[in-house]
């Protein structure tokens, strides 16, 4: 029998962001994972720094960094994925060390049955702008899959997804002295993709896409009648 490709279907989201505190650098979420197969959570953040490290935990174990976007100008975007996480009450803890202090931070977390459990995720393709009215990056969808993205902006302008895509997060959050915006989305556009969010204003942005990547089935064999 040859291996067929099953379908990563979405589950849930959720996130958290700095609100009002002026020197928290720890978001703090719980996500609620439903029964599925070839589960995986995928996790996105953003901050107002281009210094510092990201460590992003589930359940207290570590999850893989797969994308850190800190091209040109003040401002840091990634993308972590975590796979066979538990059913029930998932907690995610994300720290910023050694970022500048005052900074807004997001995060948001979306999770997946049907994913591949050795690859979760395909080639990242980044992008930025150092100032525009929007952001968009073509990602290439393989039937099956579902292409995601973070997005973030270095200011609260808000954030509007583009219409082949799915909104799952929309946060945009003041601590009093910094302002973002962070959004992920979704898209089961089989081919190119185009991932793009506009924003209310001309907005120095960060960008990272990647594709689910479905898990392998088998397909029974066929029976063979002799004469």
């Amino acid at each position: 029998a040859s291996p067929a490709l099953a379908v990563v279907t979405y589950d849930a989201t959720a996130g958290d962001d700095t609100g009002a505190s002026d020197e928290d650098f720890t978001l703090n979420w719980n996500h609620i994972t439903a029964a599925g197969s070839n589960r995986a959570i995928i996790i996105g953040t953003y901050s107002r720094t281009d210094n510092g490290a990201v460590t992003v935990t589930v359940d207290g174990a570590s999850a893989t960094n797969w994308c850190t976007n800190t091209t040109g100008s003040d401002g840091l975007a990634t993308l972590w994925y975590y796979k066979g996480q538990a059913v029930g009450t998932n907690a995610i803890v994300v720290n910023f060390t050694n970022v500048s202090p005052d900074r807004a931070h997001a995060g948001g977390s979306v999770s997946f049955a049907g994913v591949h459990q050795t690859t979760p995720l395909g080639t990242v393709v980044e992008n930025n702008t150092a100032g525009a009215t929007s952001l968009s990056t073509n990602l290439t969808i393989a039937t099956g899959e579902l292409g995601v993205d973070i997005i973030g902006t270095r200011a609260a302008a808000g954030l509007t997804v583009g219409s082949g895509q799915t909104q799952r997060q929309n946060r945009c959050t003041s601590n009093g002295t910094t302002d973002i915006c962070m959004g992920i989305s979704t898209s089961a556009t089989v081919g190119v993709e185009a991932m793009n969010w506009t924003f209310g204003a001309s907005q120095v942005a960060h960008q990272c896409t990647a594709a689910v990547k479905a898990a392998a089935s088998v397909i029974p064999g066929k029976a063979v009648f002799l004469d």
